[in-house]
Formats: structure tokens, C-alpha cells, sequence
């Protein structure tokens, strides 16, 4: 058990850290060059989707510097976020001659990201778990000799 703090504690929020500035990084990506994107996909003509991705990055980012509190909340917003982009690439699938090769290399550089996502939501989600619970005193009666006999 004590491995287990020790791996979502300070490395979780290091690791929350740094997905932070790789979500903004590449939500300002989506937002300033959404052609380069669409191009890469075969996904034309949906620059605005894309866009929409990148503010979705940005504010995912935003929430995971700004509000250290609520950090595993926001990274599941990027676990969420992460399935709309593993759906949109693979929407580029339907297209009349996908670029089967730059799908592929989209979706393995998705997942990791995804896997890695759940890890540190998770990992931050049990340390602030085992946190709340050490913080209750429901084996303490208040009275100097306890409740039991």
C-alpha cells in the first residue's frame, strides 16, 4: 500500500504537470495550424472540429495548473477528451482514400498519451482518497477512556 502513495504522491503530480504543458502545447497547436491536422488525416473541412480540440486542450491545461485541488477532476476531462480524439481519428477512417498510414501513427501516438491520462487520474484520485480518509476520526469518542469497556 505504501508503494502505491509513494508512485501516485509527488511523481502523480509531476507527471499531472508536465501533461499540463503538453496540453496547452498542443491545444495552441490545434488552435493556430488546424489545416496541418485535418491535412495529416485526410479530415478536410473540419478545421472548426479541430479548433474546437485545441480550446478543449487549453482549458484542460489551464485547469490542471490552476487548480491543483480538483487536478485528477481535470485530468479525467483529458481521458474524456482523449476518447474524442481516438473517435475523430478514427472517423478518418470513413473518407474516400484515408491515409491509412498517418491514422496509424495518430492512434499510437493517442494511446500512450490516453493510458497515461487514466494512470495519473487515478494516482491522484487514491492519494487524495487515502488523504480524506486519514483526515477522519471516526475511532475516536471524544471521551478520555473511549467508548469500550
Amino acid at each position: 500500500m505504501a508503494e502505491k502513495i509513494a508512485i501516485g504522491g509527488h511523481a502523480g503530480h509531476q507527471v499531472a504537470k508536465a501533461l499540463a504543458v503538453f496540453s496547452i502545447v498542443l491545444g495552441a497547436a490545434e488552435l493556430i495550424w488546424p489545416s496541418g491536422f485535418t491535412s495529416f488525416l485526410g479530415l478536410q473541412g473540419l478545421e472548426n472540429l479541430i479548433m474546437i480540440w485545441g480550446v478543449r486542450e487549453v482549458i484542460a491545461g489551464i485547469g490542471i495548473f490552476a487548480m491543483a485541488r480538483y487536478r485528477s477532476g481535470w485530468l479525467w476531462f483529458r481521458v474524456v477528451g482523449d476518447v474524442l480524439d481516438v473517435l475523430t481519428v478514427l472517423y478518418a477512417f470513413a473518407g474516400p482514400n484515408p491515409p491509412v498510414t498517418n491514422i496509424v501513427i495518430a492512434l499510437v501516438l493517442l494511446l500512450p498519451i490516453a493510458v497515461l491520462d487514466i494512470w495519473c487520474a487515478k494516482a491522484l484520485a487514491q492519494q487524495k482518497a487515502m488523504a480524506h480518509e486519514s483526515a477522519q476520526y471516526r475511532d475516536r469518542s471524544g471521551l478520555p477512556g473511549g467508548t469500550t469497556r
